[in-house]
């Protein structure tokens, strides 16, 4: 059998037919690969800076990509908390994130995460231009991190961190992140300390002490540094923009170890031309601090240092010195009057109306001036005080215009303020008064005010307010059971507004409420007050018991012309009269029209002992002796007359002597 033969030559065609197939296969891979990997090397939506691979290399631990020939390339990583993530991105340049295989829905507050720890990382390892040979750890050996936030502002990509430093003052700075060429690059945007925003030249000094920066490039622009520079707690205007206005300003080096900047200057301060010399030092927090100012070549101390910077700040620097007007005007207002237990706010106010506060910065200090119109006399009046480092105090006073000395017219005015407490006191007393009178202390009553009533019972009526126990007094002469009395009404208002009866009182007694009751019933015409002190006789124990258990229920009456009490059982007829006190007393008993109150003792014993009076009378041996000079009291037959009757009624009752 033959072997067939093939030529060498085929065989060499056919190996370099399958060496070119493999040559191509690898190259096309290898294109494949190159463009899978220029998708890691895309950056996602507005993080721009980094790259998708930049943003896991930075922002995770243990960061790795995978490239397939055949799938979509990955990006993985971990995270702190061991987390692992997987970032796939497919063809079209869109981007899966997986956290532990999970798919996140919120994809881009997970990337915006893992974007803001990679600028973070970065910080830690690049510093700020200007301070590229510097270690960026410097600024975290500065600053303890509290937290930090990613800002997307403008195109702008700003990393914001904050925290305390070593004097726990709290800071805050801003960091852009750019990208240039290859190399990412930090600016410092912004910085704040305890609220304060840092100007340039402060931003500038407090950067290079952070990272350490020679001291002779801050010195070369010392000057400058300076008047770009702001005080301490007035950041509202530079140095130079506020006394790059005062004539003739220069400014020179005074100390370049201390970084003191001497500033010398010619003003006209009330009409007199003065030189000033400042030392303003820069700190190492980029502030300015003034070291010492002399005027006319005179240093001046701390205090007045404060009051002259003081005086420039609301003069160029917009400071707002109304802000300040309340505050001064309660210290001011607070203060005791030199010689006088009163207080200036107390004084102004009793004393003046129209008052008003006016407040002006001078170079001894804040002066400030109450102007207003005295209560007595109309006069214009002002008193200006001088507040400074030193304290507060009283410099000058006018009034009308012309200047007095203080003490005099604080000493008018505390005469002023006596008249004028006394016309108010008056004013109010009046007023309470006249609460009392035009209100109405009894409803249901026929008159409209307390005055109409009580003006109708009493004579030499009078009212007055009773200053020492706070009441309104009515006093006056009155007429009860026959007598005449001097009355005393006490009124309590309540609230301002409402008018109660406290106490009455006659002849300077105490009226109990019985008869209290009974007198106002009668004063206002309201007959339910009266009925009580018929209850009160009623319930009064003669000796051993009470007029009701021995005289019984019925037959009791009031009569009101002659304040009595009456007890009428068509035989028996007995008037009581209750006394302011309470103490109840007979003042007429007659039996069968005859008139026994001589003898009302005995009748009054033996009722109550179960006795009539009829056996008394008969018992009584002298009963017919006295019987013939005693006056017969003739009953009204059924037959009398209207005329008779009305004669009757109008008999008088003679008065009861207390």
């Amino acid at each position: 059998m033959k072997r067939k033969n093939i030529g060498k030559g085929k065989v060499a065609a056919l190996i370099s037919l399958l060496v070119i197939f493999v040559v191509i296969f690898l190259l096309v891979g290898l294109i494949v690969l190159q463009n899978k990997e220029k998708l890691l090397n895309r950056s996602f939506d507005k993080y721009r800076v980094l790259t998708a691979k930049e943003t896991f290399e930075n922002g995770l631990i243990n960061s790795n990509f995978e490239i397939p020939i055949f799938g979509n390339p990955k990006l993985v990583g971990s995270d702190e908390m061991r987390n692992k993530y997987i970032l796939e991105i497919l063809k079209d340049g869109s981007m899966k994130l997986y956290m532990n295989n999970v798919k996140v829905e919120d994809f881009e507050k997970e990337y915006e995460a893992i974007y803001k720890k990679a600028l973070y990382n970065l910080l830690q390892k690049i510093p700020p231009e200007d301070y590229e040979l510097s270690n960026a750890s410097a600024l975290f050996d500065y600053l303890t991190v509290e937290g930090y936030e990613y800002l997307n502002q403008d195109g702008k990509e700003i990393l914001i961190l904050s925290g305390k430093n070593a004097n726990s003052q709290y800071v805050s700075m801003q960091f852009r992140f750019r990208k240039v060429g290859n190399n990412v690059k930090i600016t410092v945007e912004n910085i704040t300390v305890d609220g304060k925003v840092f100007s340039p030249a402060e931003m500038r000094v407090f950067l290079a002490n952070i990272y350490k920066i020679d001291k002779q490039s801050i010195k070369s622009n010392l000057v400058d540094m300076i008047k770009q520079g702001r005080l301490k707690d007035f950041s509202t205007k530079t140095i130079e923009e506020i006394f790059g206005n005062l004539n003739n300003p220069r400014w020179s080096i005074k100390s370049e170890d201390e970084n003191v900047v001497e500033f010398n200057a010619t003003d006209v301060v009330d009409k007199n031309e003065i030189s000033l010399s400042i030392g303003f030092k820069l700190e190492s927090d980029g502030s300015v601090s003034v070291k010492y100012i002399f005027v006319n070549g005179s240093e001046v101390d701390s205090g007045e240092a404060q009051d002259i910077l003081k005086y420039y700040l609301v003069k160029y620097g917009g400071y707002d010195l109304q802000s300040e007007l309340e505050m001064f005007k309660e210290k001011i207002s607070n203060a005791s009057v030199p010689g006088y237990s009163k207080k200036f706010g107390e004084l102004l106010i009793g004393s003046c109306d129209n008052i008003s506060w006016s407040i002006e910065s001078t170079m001894k200090g804040t002066k400030l001036t109450a102007s207003g119109v005295t209560k007595v006399g109309k006069n214009k009046v002002t008193l200006s005080f001088l507040i400074s480092s030193k304290g507060a105090y009283l410099v000058s006073s006018t009034i009308d215009g012309n200047n007095i000395d203080p003490n005099e017219l604080l000493s008018r005015l505390v005469d002023d303020l006596g008249k004028v407490s006394t016309q108010l006191e008056e004013s109010k007393y009046n007023e309470l008064i006249s609460l009392v009178q035009n209100s109405i202390i009894v409803k249901g009553s026929q008159y409209s005010s307390n005055k109409s009533a009580f003006e109708r019972f009493l004579r030499n009526v009078s009212w007055m307010f009773d200053k020492n126990n706070n009441k309104v007094v009515l006093t006056g002469t009155g007429n009860y059971a026959g007598q005449v009395w001097q009355f005393k009404f006490n009124f309590e208002i309540l609230f301002g507004k409402e008018v109660l009866l406290e106490k009455v009182y006659m002849n300077d007694r105490n009226v109990i409420d019985e008869v209290t009751d009974y007198i106002i019933g009668k004063i206002f015409k309201v007959d339910v007050l009266t009925k009580n002190i018929v209850e009160l006789v009623k319930n009064s124990i003669y000796s051993k018991k009470t007029y009701y258990e021995f005289l019984g229920r019925n037959g009791w009456s009031l009569d009101t012309d002659n304040d009595n009490v009456v007890f009428n059982n068509s035989s028996l007829m007995i008037r009581f009269v209750v006394l302011p006190n309470g103490d109840v007393k007979v003042t007429n008993l007659s039996y069968n029209g005859t008139d026994y109150t001589y003898m009302k003792e005995e009748v009054l014993k033996a009722l109550e002992n179960g006795m009539s009076v009829e056996t008394l009378l008969t018992s009584n041996k002298s009963f017919e002796t006295k019987q013939s000079t005693n006056q017969i009291i003739e009953q009204p037959s059924k037959q009398s007359t209207e005329s008779e009757n009305k004669e009757e009624s109008q008999e008088e009752i003679k008065p009861y002597q207390f």
